[in-house]
């Protein structure tokens, strides 16, 4: 069993003993995704962010955030399988009505011969893995600045301009809803000229569901759907410092269904905004600009996989770029959906 020893940079607040907050020394490795380095923060996971196995993914999420044990796995094995997966053809089947049709056949042959084996999709890995960009790490990310293009990873570090945006959509009574969630990614894919692919659309919706569902109402995992919010003290927090809120705990079990749920819910808002439909961030909470747009979300039928990246940054490069097949990653990003 893994232990982590006490961290240089340990630090007194309300969480005690093993899983108290320690910010990252500079060696220690940390992802694009909040909420895995919040989990290394805690101690939840190895504080130093490496030769993390899935088994200590699955139990870190269930400890800490509440997840269920089937929303747990589909996040942990298939987050693990699309770090992993080698390229399918550049783009995806198109929907037939036969699974035996030429296109279909072809895509599932090339990903049968092509699959990795089991021992290196479940290899342990280090949290930085996680920035190879466009396995699980998207564009239009809400905090971080796209991946410079030709880079094969992209930035870790957190964009406090991109997190200062996010954080004026919320609600005049400082709550933050799906309504703005829904509008901050939809600035987010306009000032990336909406480079992000739809399958990584998808990812991004249900990465920011989790959220909503483990920080929302206490009673239900799905609660946020009908206009309840996180507190904003408690966004700021988890978000900024990728620390856990001191006396926060997970108030109920967050499934499967219920993110897939909210997940549907954020891309409905969407579609009522329209791509494009927020051009830049709000002068307020109380003010979001919104001007008329057809109503327009990727959708994973009949689109290529890969992005075009338009927005540059200081990401490194190393490597292979891998692209993600379409069966598996659409149950992973439904699940989720850093």
């Amino acid at each position: 069993m893994h232990t982590n020893p006490r961290h240089p940079h340990a630090t007194t607040n309300a969480f005690t003993g093993s899983h108290a907050f320690i910010p990252p020394s500079p060696s220690d490795s940390r992802s694009p995704c909040p909420a895995l380095n919040t989990l290394a923060n805690h101690g939840y996971l190895p504080r130093d962010g490496k030769n993390i196995t899935p088994s200590h993914l699955v139990h870190a999420l269930k400890a800490a955030y509440g997840t269920t044990t089937p929303l747990a796995w589909v996040l942990t094995y298939g987050g693990y399988f699309l770090l992993r997966n080698p390229p399918p053809p550049a783009s995806l089947p198109s929907l037939s009505p036969s699974p035996l049709s030429p296109s279909s056949l072809s895509h599932t042959l090339h990903v049968l011969k092509a699959l990795p084996s089991l021992y290196k999709v479940l290899a342990p890995l280090d949290l930085a893995d996680l920035a190879l960009h466009n396995h699980i790490e998207h564009d239009a990310s809400l905090a971080h600045s796209n991946a410079a293009p030709d880079s094969l990873y992209a930035p870790t570090a957190t964009n406090y301009t991109l997190l200062d945006q996010l954080f004026a959509f919320a609600t005049p009574d400082d709550t933050f809803t799906l309504s703005s969630i829904a509008r901050a990614r939809v600035l987010r894919e306009y000032q990336s000229n909406n480079s992000i692919d739809p399958f990584h659309a998808e990812v991004a919706r249900g990465e920011v569901a989790l959220v909503l569902g483990i920080f929302g109402p206490a009673l239900t995992d799905t609660g946020n759907i009908h206009g309840e919010g996180i507190d904003m003290p408690l966004f700021r927090t988890w978000f900024a410092e990728n620390r856990l809120p001191a006396g926060w705990s997970p108030k109920h079990a967050q499934t499967l269904r219920g993110t897939v749920e909210i997940s549907k819910a954020i891309r409905g808002a969407m579609e009522r905004i329209g791509r494009g439909g927020v051009t830049h961030r709000p002068e307020s909470p109380q003010t979001v600009v919104v001007r008329p747009a057809p109503l327009i979300i990727p959708s994973l039928a009949n689109a290529a996989v890969t992005s075009n990246v338009s927005v540059t940054s200081n990401g490194s490069a190393r490597g292979v770029p891998l692209y993600v097949q379409d069966k598996i990653a659409s149950l992973w990003a439904g699940g989720v959906g850093h």
